[in-house]
Parts: C-alpha cells; sequence; structure tokens
C-alpha cells in the first residue's frame, strides 16, 4: 500500500469513527431522555441501564454506518480539496479512480461487516436488550 493510499484511509477512518461516535452518542442521550420517566417509576439502577445502551449498540451501528460512511467520504474528500491535496495528487499524474480506490475498498468492507454484524451480533445483542427492558425497566410500569 503506498503512502497517499494509506493517508486517505487514515483519514477516511478517523471520519468515520469520529461520525459513528457522534451518532451512538445521540442515540444514547436521546434515548436516555425519552425513557428517563420509565428508569425513574422503576428505580433501575444506574449499571442495568449502562448494560441496556451497551447491547443497542449493535443495532445503532448498523442503521448509522451507511450515513457515517457517507459523511466520512464527503469530509474525507472535502478535507483533501481544502488542503489542496487533491490538486498535487492530480499532478502527480493519479487519476480520480486511483485516488477514492482506498475509499470504495473500505466501504465495500465495512459493507460486508455491517452485513456480518447484522447476521449475527445485533439480534442477539437486541434480544438481551428487550430482556432487560422487560425485566427491569417495564417491570414496574405494568404492574
Amino acid at each position: 500500500m503506498r503512502i497517499l493510499e494509506k493517508h486517505i484511509l487514515k483519514e477516511y477512518v478517523v471520519s468515520f469513527l469520529s461520525a459513528i461516535a457522534v451518532f451512538v452518542f445521540l442515540f444514547i442521550i436521546i434515548d436516555s431522555f425519552t425513557r428517563l420517566a420509565d428508569f425513574a417509576k422503576s428505580k433501575t439502577e444506574f449499571s442495568i441501564i449502562i448494560k441496556y445502551y451497551c447491547a443497542t449498540i449493535p443495532a445503532v451501528f448498523v442503521q448509522c454506518a451507511p450515513i457515517a460512511s457517507l459523511l466520512a467520504m464527503v469530509y474525507t474528500m472535502g478535507k483533501l480539496n481544502y488542503n489542496n491535496e487533491l490538486i498535487a495528487m492530480r499532478s502527480g499524474g493519479l487519476s480520480i479512480y486511483r485516488i477514492i480506490a482506498p475509499i470504495v475498498i473500505a466501504g465495500i468492507l465495512l459493507s460486508l461487516s455491517t452485513f456480518l454484524l447484522s447476521e449475527n451480533i445485533a439480534p442477539a445483542s437486541q434480544e438481551s436488550a428487550d430482556s432487560i427492558k422487560n425485566e427491569y425497566i417495564e417491570k414496574s410500569s405494568s404492574s
């Protein structure tokens, strides 16, 4: 792998991880404020709430990965353009297809990993989150 490909891939991965972290954080904040009354009513311990949200993270990742990937790609290309790195690469003789190849390959790998995550890990973790919700959070709501 060439230095430019590593640089582009590093920029993309950092942008993707930042975007997915923001989306997961926003989901947890919004969902916790939505369920705040249920948590208070059932007097749920903080450790149970943490377990619940940790169990929902794979499903949130599967839902947010496509938009985070798109956002990371646009941000990476914009940052490379802002710093005139795209112009330097094109002046050096690289085609636009060669420049975006690391992002395309990373997107394909991300798609495959998201598919495997959604088929193998997300259903089990969502089932765990649902059982935590039914056992601890909604127990006193239905009583």
